[in-house]
């Protein structure tokens, strides 16, 4: 005996699934060139950036230079650790425009450079 209600289920998610699959598909549906445009991994890899600060010395301090950067239109994520003096940081914007918005939060910025990541 069939049970009717397992296969509607069963096709609604298949529909679902169809539907997420044809948007994914459409989004990542745009003409590559290997020779012009750079690979998808390269260009999350220089959003990931992390910015060596003077003057964290306490997690209140850590707190507020990650405000001040999430404020920020192009910052998707920021993550300040105060014991290695360090913020880690998802950006599209340039190393200067980070600096200066630490800058005016009143932080040392003693260099901005690119995430190294397990491999690479």
């Amino acid at each position: 005996m069939l049970d009717y209600k397992y296969i509607r289920a069963r096709k609604k998610k298949q529909a679902i699934f169809c539907e997420i699959y044809e948007s994914v598909k459409n989004f990542y549906n745009f003409p590559r060139n290997l020779f012009t445009n750079p690979p998808l991994s390269a260009i999350i890899a220089g959003m990931k950036k992390v910015i060596e600060v003077e003057d964290l010395c306490c997690k209140r301090c850590a707190e507020r230079a990650e405000k001040k950067l999430l404020l920020l239109d192009g910052v998707t994520g920021a993550k300040a650790n105060y014991k290695r003096n360090t913020v880690f940081v998802e950006s599209v914007l340039s190393d200067g425009e980070l600096a200066a918005c630490l800058e005016d939060a009143g932080f040392v910025v003693r260099a901005v450079r690119p995430r190294k990541g397990i491999f690479g």
